[in-house]
């Protein structure tokens, strides 16, 4: 009964939480905005309805992948008689693996990166951030997960209510709603909290690339990826990225472009690398 109201309620569930951060973010932590939030909130929101139109119309999903998986008897999970609790960690974990595998590679492949700085452009963190996704991000997401999903056959009705469930801990981690101090660092042991997360989104690359795990810290732990505090002197912590400044980060279309616009500046730098081969040669 609860898989099925979340299959049927899943959108409507999403947007009532984040009605409910925003507000609780007004109320509670309305003056540490950094960046006013009618530069910043429409094009985020507007990110995430282009995602959810996007999502629905690609002709397939995780989900569907391990629906389909489940009546082909494709898929490890689909082929061995477990406990369902099991099925539930297994599901849990391996999603949970492939995402922290994804995010590492947007940071690591500089194509991808063009894409997925747009969620890292943001040079304020609240809630809202968590919906500031480029469309690619969406698409290469969804294809980077469903062999995860196909071949260890992931249970469908799990992957829904962890993805929803993610959905709302990703607007607690790039929220500014404040968590009492013992337990933020007491939950530090399972999972990546906000202000761990918090460091991600620093503009100082080498923070950036740490924390990557959407969820559980385990997997930066084992990859050396798990960063506890900021390197950098107090006071000096800024999130954001350097190289696009504020005008751009909160232009709609300049953030939709951003990604082309890096790769024509690669291609360019490339030809003009290229040129100075040749001319230098020629010289030889």
């Amino acid at each position: 009964m609860i898989i099925s109201f979340v299959r049927e309620y899943y959108f409507y569930t999403v947007v009532l939480s984040i009605a409910l951060f925003f507000v609780l973010e007004h109320i509670i932590c309305g003056r540490l905005l950094d960046s006013p939030r009618k530069n910043r909130w429409p094009h985020n929101i507007g990110l995430w309805l282009l995602n959810s139109v996007l999502a629905a119309m690609l002709p397939i999903s995780a989900f569907a992948a391990a629906y389909l998986a489940y009546q082909s008897g494709v898929g490890v999970l689909n082929n061995v008689s477990l406990p369902f609790f099991a099925v539930v960690i297994i599901s849990v974990l391996v999603r949970s693996f492939a995402q922290y595998c994804f995010h590492r590679l947007m940071h690591g492949v500089p194509a991808f990166w063009a894409i997925h700085q747009v969620h890292h452009s943001d040079n304020t963190l609240d809630s809202s951030t968590s919906l500031r996704f480029h469309p690619f991000e969406l698409a290469l997401n969804i294809g980077f997960l469903i062999p995860f999903v196909v071949a260890f056959g992931l249970n469908a009705s799990v992957l829904l209510v962890f993805e929803l469930l993610l959905n709302l801990y990703g607007m607690l981690g790039h929220s500014r709603l404040p968590l009492p101090v013992r337990f933020s660092k007491m939950m530090r042991y399972v999972l990546i909290t906000p202000a761990l997360h918090r460091l991600h989104h620093s503009e100082y690359m080498p923070e950036t690339n740490s924390n990557f795990s959407a969820d559980f810290s385990c997997w930066d732990r084992l990859f050396g990826t798990y960063l506890d505090q900021s390197v950098r002197a107090p006071g000096a912590f800024k999130v954001g990225l350097s190289e696009i400044d504020e005008r751009l980060a909160n232009n709609f279309d300049g953030i939709v472009c951003s990604p082309f616009n890096y790769w024509a500046e690669q291609v360019s730098a490339r030809r003009v690398r290229g040129i100075d081969r040749s001319h230098a040669r020629s010289q030889t």
